[in-house]
């Protein structure tokens, strides 16, 4: 892994976490400006702010590369409104000299602000509550949480509570996180990372493999790689794959499932599911088509039997991640709708 480069070093860890707490910085100062602007300072409180930064994703998870971006969210109160963000946290960026690539997001299905802070790719998201205040106890996977919020405001904290459901439901994260690295570089190598092409993405090779994590939940990171191989070569697709059972409403918010209600039908024509962990509960992998699957059932046959060679001292781990051949019959040629 240190010959790949897959482990971020020591110093790009502190400077990561240095890089956090100045955004954490520019958010309180954020919020403190609206609520002044809005003559609501005596209901701000240093010690319990009405905000939280929350990161998730490879990060969070701990799986991150060297160089990765970041994916956070700032949690408000009721008294926070999203133009503020686009319109007074916006304009503060763009005063800053340690950022750069400022691109604000608006109309998305996620409403986000792109940017680059001290080497550093961000994306910044909001999640606005009803409350007043954020209680002390707040649990982001709380399901009564998402009463009080509105529809853009659920998919923001999505990221959040699938990532933090993750982290409760797998208990052997120290060594799984090693083997997620591993198969990230793997399907890049290997020319199946892609969600938007029909591939893998992150967050679906990480819930594939903390369910290896939940099934072996005392094996080595090199076992756990030979184990999801093992698995997913001979997976009952479209069987989906899951940590959790997928509930189909919670505190009667009926939002939608994957699975149930509407969408039932066209769920079931999926191919390849592998569901999110938290309600409500969504198909990481919905652009995988026929052919895309056909590669991958082909790559992790491969893989297989490789990683059976490596623990058998008939291989290196180098056959593993070697970079695929572009013209051989595994590649996928694009297809253009018109």
């Amino acid at each position: 892994m240190e010959a790949e480069n897959l482990l971020p070093s020591e110093s790009e860890s502190a400077r990561r976490v240095r890089t956090l707490a100045k955004l954490n910085e520019m958010c309180r100062d954020f919020v403190k400006r609206v609520y002044e602007k809005n003559n609501l300072m005596e209901q701000y409180s240093e010690e319990n702010p009405p905000y939280q930064l929350r990161t998730f994703g490879s990060y969070r998870l701990d799986v991150h590369l060297p160089g990765a971006d970041m994916d956070t969210v700032m949690i408000v109160t009721r008294h926070i409104h999203r133009d503020d963000m686009f319109n007074d946290l916006y304009v503060a960026m763009q005063a800053r000299k340690d950022i750069t690539n400022l691109i604000k997001v608006q109309e998305a299905r996620v409403p986000v602000i792109k940017f680059q802070m001290d080497e550093f790719e961000f994306d910044l998201a909001m999640a606005r509550l009803s409350y007043a205040t954020i209680p002390e106890d707040f649990d982001v996977t709380d399901d009564k949480h998402l009463k009080n919020v509105d529809q853009q405001s659920v998919t923001s904290l999505n990221g959040v509570r699938v990532t933090d459901t993750i982290r409760s439901l797998v208990p052997t994260m120290k060594t799984l996180k090693y083997c997620i690295r591993a198969l990230k570089l793997w399907a890049k190598k290997r020319g199946v990372y892609k969600n938007v092409l029909g591939f893998l993405g992150g967050i679906s090779l990480e819930i594939m493999a903390a369910r290896i994590g939940q099934l072996y939940p005392k094996a080595l990171p090199s076992r756990l790689l030979y184990f999801f191989f093992f698995t997913y070569s001979q997976w009952k697709w479209p069987q989906p794959v899951g940590l959790t059972e997928v509930i189909a409403n919670s505190h009667d918010l009926n939002l939608p499932v994957w699975g149930f209600g509407a969408t039932e039908m066209s769920d079931r024509r999926h191919l390849m599911p592998i569901i999110t962990p938290c309600y409500p509960a969504q198909n990481a992998t919905a652009n995988v088509s026929k052919s895309t699957l056909k590669v991958m059932q082909e790559e992790f046959t491969r893989a297989k039997d490789i990683c059976k060679q490596i623990l058998e001292g008939n291989a290196e781990w180098s056959d593993l991640f070697e970079p695929l051949d572009p013209f051989s019959k595994a590649s996928v040629k694009p297809t253009f709708v018109p």
